[in-house]
């Protein structure tokens, strides 16, 4: 057995950045990304040990850093990767690799294909994983911070609008929970009501990616949102050969694509948001986005 099908392709990158596209894409071409997945594209396996992970450490997706006390905890540590990988070679394998492939291969040692799985916090929880996989290959997606923060800010707002119109119909019904009680706050994480919190969340994924990707070498891959956006055929291609998965179906995925070149930097659509991006080059700059002269040249204006 090709012993690289024992290594797998983990997805991270910050929320709203375009890791769904790119797990969309492999998927289609061969990648197996798991039976059962949310709409996102992530394992619901996978998802929910990320989640177990930070809620371990008292922490969240979008208050990650926590994990570091985990990660200095030996004791800690050395108990959450023994029931992460007690999990994995459980029934519960069953929720990643679906029943068929789970009757057939048992443990993700045998599988005879390409699979991995994609979930943001992966940023974060990867040197948990890393550990039970240490040969694992990494592809990093990241994106312009002004459009990650903005699109946080802007689900953050629907969310609300949602959450608001329920809780006055129920007001107005009379029921105003007589029988029953909110489960979970208004909105998922009420501090992207304001872009700086967005932006401040995308720096430190940034960050946290930057020395994972560094310290891999040649098995991580980064890719950015906007030139798979500009110049689909060369960046999927990338992808493909990064996975080992077959280069001949390049062209046929991104000719059908449902891919909308408008959005790689639509920030600067927007005066406001285009003030706040001069405002804030320098945080910019850090990753790549501080030229605004070239923005403007790539994104047509």
């Amino acid at each position: 057995m090709n012993p690289s099908f024992k290594n797998p392709i983990i997805i991270m990158g910050m929320h709203r950045s375009g890791t769904s596209l790119v797990t969309q894409i492999l998927e289609s071409a061969g990648l197996f990304v798991g039976d059962k997945k949310d709409s996102n594209y992530e394992s619901m396996l996978f998802k929910f040990l990320n989640q177990w992970i930070l809620t371990n450490s008292s922490g969240s997706w979008d208050s990650p850093e926590s994990i570091e006390y985990i990660l200095a905890n030996k004791e800690m540590r050395n108990l959450t990767e023994d029931y992460l990988e007690s999990i994995l070679v459980s029934r519960h394998l069953i929720n990643y690799l679906g029943l068929k492939n789970f009757l057939k291969y048992r443990k993700l040692d045998n599988l005879t294909f390409k699979w991995g799985w994609k979930d943001p916090r992966n940023t974060f929880t990867f040197p948990i994983w890393s550990t039970l996989f240490p040969k694992s290959n990494v592809i990093h997606v990241y994106r312009h911070g002004v459009d990650v923060a903005q699109s946080l800010k802007v689900r953050y707002e629907k969310a609300k609008s949602r959450e608001i119109q329920v809780h006055k119909l129920r007001k107005q019904n009379g029921h105003y929970y007589l029988f029953s009680k909110k489960r979970r706050g208004f909105v998922n994480s009420v501090h992207f009501h304001n872009l700086d919190n967005g932006l401040d969340l995308w720096n430190r994924y940034m960050t946290q990616a930057n020395f994972i990707v560094t310290s891999l070498n040649s098995r991580a891959l980064l890719v950015k949102y906007e030139d798979l956006l500009h110049t689909p055929q060369q960046t999927i291609q990338k992808l493909l050969q990064f996975c080992g998965l077959p280069s001949d179906q390049g062209d046929f995925l991104a000719s059908n694509l449902k891919i909308k070149p408008s959005r790689a930097y639509a920030f600067k659509q927007d005066s406001k948001l285009e003030k706040y991006a001069i405002k804030h080059q320098d945080c910019l700059a850090k990753w790549g986005y501080g030229n605004l002269d070239k923005i403007n040249e790539l994104s047509g204006q």
